[in-house]
């Protein structure tokens, strides 16, 4: 009888390997001694299960070969000892695989989890990816509801393109919300909801959703989280000024100021990085932009953008609550914009837990 280490299919130490597979072997010599050449086969005993079948077979075929044939001493002796060491040997592989079965595959799979490491490094280059995309999708829709799908005959939806294709969103990504636009599949909302956030800084979260209601509960879920609260509608109108601005970069400031006088623009003056900065009224916007464009000025970023009147400034509390309230809402895929007029401390930094969210500003310091 020969017992078949059921290490060929595990993984098991060497040594295990090696006197399971010199007990089988003796066990076979033995049997061949104890039996002649015409009885017939046993079979085999395999992964373990098969040692009591081995045990079974061989005392019925001893038993017979007792009762109908001459058989040696030597013979009768040897054959309890072969099977007894056929059933060691199967014992003994099934007990070391067993034993190291579970250490071998925690080895085997440590750092080489590929699922794990598409999530930390590909995830969330890929989360980024999508929420640009969907950014500038919904710019383009909000295009096509102020003016027609041609882009010749409507320059805010050039614009948009122009911004999305800047930022690497695929071009046939855009014809397909053009066409779902154009047959009624797509339809969007722009809302406007203002709130508190903790230290009394003023929120305004910019919506673009075809869902408001989904849109309000999540705008107001970030703001609870954040210990602060969403106000009434116009609840913080009073503390921006709506303004169009047009920021021009590796420009002569003396064109941008000529260009502005036909643009009807409000006011035009130099940042300390050295950029230009354009001003107008939300409703001269899309005329501003298209006026300097026709002059050969193209700006590095146009968009309409609440200023603040008068600014809020934090401690290191209320900085990391704001923060964390930025946070939150930006990984609301319906909030377009977020400003604020907060002013925040330097050098705090958000602490995030296991799955990527900010802790609260007591947690941080304990995580510290």
């Amino acid at each position: 009888a020969v017992a078949v280490p059921c290490c060929a299919t595990r993984p098991a130490p060497m040594t295990a390997v090696a006197a399971a597979t010199a007990a089988s072997l003796l066990g076979a010599w033995h049997a061949v001694r104890a039996f002649p050449a015409d009885t017939a086969p046993l079979g085999v005993a395999s992964r373990g299960r098969g040692g009591a079948a081995a045990v079974s077979q061989l005392s019925r075929a001893a038993d017979e070969h007792g009762r109908g044939a001459t058989t040696s001493r030597t013979g009768t002796a040897q054959a309890p000892l072969a099977a007894a060491l056929g059933v060691a040997a199967a014992v003994a592989c099934r007990r070391a695989c067993s034993s190291t079965r579970g250490r071998l595959s925690r080895i085997g799979m440590r750092g080489r989890n590929y699922e794990t490491n598409i999530r930390k490094k590909k995830g969330p280059a890929e989360l980024k990816k999508a929420r640009i995309t969907a950014k500038y999708l919904r710019l383009i829709t909000l295009a096509l509801k102020d003016g027609q799908p041609d882009e010749e005959l409507n320059p805010p939806l050039a614009r948009a393109i122009k911004a999305a294709l800047k930022n690497n969103v695929p071009r046939n990504t855009i014809d397909n919300r053009i066409k779902k636009f154009v047959e009624g599949a797509e339809t969007v909302e722009e809302i406007d909801l203002g709130g508190y956030a903790s230290g009394g800084a003023a929120v305004m979260v910019q919506c673009a959703t075809d869902n408001v209601a989904r849109a309000r509960e999540a705008v107001a879920t970030a703001f609870k989280t954040a210990g602060g609260n969403v106000g009434s509608a116009g609840c913080v109108d009073h503390a921006f000024n709506k303004l169009g601005v047009l920021i021009f970069e590796d420009i002569d400031e003396e064109k941008v100021i000529e260009a502005s006088l036909e643009a009807e623009a409000e006011d035009c003056e130099t940042l300390e990085d050295g950029t230009v900065q354009v001003t107008t009224s939300p409703q001269n916007f899309h005329a501003a932009v298209e006026a300097f464009e026709n002059q050969g000025l193209e700006p590095s970023s146009s968009s309409v953008e609440f200023i603040p009147v008068a600014p809020t400034k934090l401690d290191t509390a209320a900085t990391y609550e704001t923060l964390r309230l930025l946070h939150l809402l930006d990984e609301i895929d319906d909030v377009h914009d977020v400003h604020h007029n907060g002013v925040l401390e330097d050098d705090v930094e958000l602490v995030m837990n296991n799955y990527g969210l900010p802790w609260s500003y007591e947690r941080s310091l304990k995580e510290k």
